[in-house]
C-alpha cells in the first residue's frame, strides 16, 4: 500500500485539530455559562456573601476574578488554589461533562476550602488540617445528600449513608496529598478529624 501524501496527512491533521479547538471552544462556554448560572443559585450565593463578611478576597464579581473555567482532565471537576504571595483561586473543570447541579456543588466545595484558608489558613502538608476542609467541603456542597448517593448506586447503609459517603470523598481527596503515603494515612486523618469537622456547619448555622 502507498504511503499517503504528505499534503494529505498534513490536511488530516489541520481538520483534527480545527475539531478539537471547536471542542474546547464550546466546552468552555459551556462551563462559563453554567457557572454564571451557579453563583446565583442560593448555597453558593450564600457562601460568596460568607467569603465577603469575613474579608476574603473574592472580588465584586468573583465569576470573573475569582472563580474560572480550565482544563484540568477529564476526571478532575474542580479545584482550589492557594500559593504563598498569590491570591486564592477557585477553578472549575470544562472538561467533565456534568450538569448545573454538579456544577453548583463542585463550586460550593472549592468555596469551603476558600472559606476554611481564610477562616483558619489550612495548612495543606498537614493531614488533619486537609482532612478536616475535605470534610466540611463533601458534607456542606450537597454531593452526598441521598439523592447523589443513590445515582452512584451507594445505597448499603441508609441511615448512615451521609456520613459514610462524606468519609469516602474526603479520605479518596486526602490520599492524593503528596504528603500523604498511604491510604492508610488518609483514612486514619479523616477519622482523627470527623467528629470535629463533620459538626462544624460554618457559615451555615446547620447542615444545609
Amino acid at each position: 500500500m502507498a504511503d499517503k501524501p504528505a499534503a494529505s496527512v498534513a490536511s488530516v491533521a489541520s481538520a483534527e485539530a480545527a475539531v478539537a479547538r471547536e471542542a474546547a471552544t464550546k466546552a468552555h462556554a459551556k462551563c462559563e455559562a453554567m457557572k454564571d448560572r451557579a453563583v446565583q443559585t442560593a448555597r453558593v450565593a450564600f457562601m460568596l456573601d460568607a467569603l465577603r463578611a469575613y474579608g476574603c478576597p473574592v472580588g465584586d464579581n468573583p465569576e470573573r476574578t475569582f472563580i474560572s473555567c480550565a482544563k484540568l482532565g477529564t476526571d478532575k471537576a474542580g479545584g482550589f488554589q492557594t500559593q504563598p504571595g498569590q491570591q486564592p483561586h477557585i477553578y472549575l473543570g470544562e472538561d467533565v461533562g456534568y450538569g448545573p447541579k454538579q456544577v453548583e456543588q463542585t463550586l460550593t466545595h472549592e468555596l469551603v476550602h476558600a472559606f476554611d484558608q481564610c477562616r483558619a489558613k489550612v495548612r495543606w502538608d498537614n493531614l488533619l488540617h486537609h482532612a478536616c476542609t475535605e470534610i466540611r467541603a463533601s458534607a456542606l456542597s450537597g454531593e452526598c445528600d441521598l439523592m447523589e448517593e443513590v445515582n452512584r448506586g451507594n445505597l448499603s447503609n441508609f441511615a448512615g449513608q451521609q456520613t459514610a459517603c462524606v468519609k469516602r470523598r474526603a479520605e479518596l481527596s486526602v490520599a492524593m496529598n503528596p504528603h500523604c503515603d498511604s491510604k492508610a494515612k488518609a483514612a486514619e486523618a479523616v477519622k482523627a478529624a470527623f467528629e470535629r469537622c463533620y459538626y462544624d456547619t460554618s457559615p451555615f448555622m446547620r447542615m444545609p
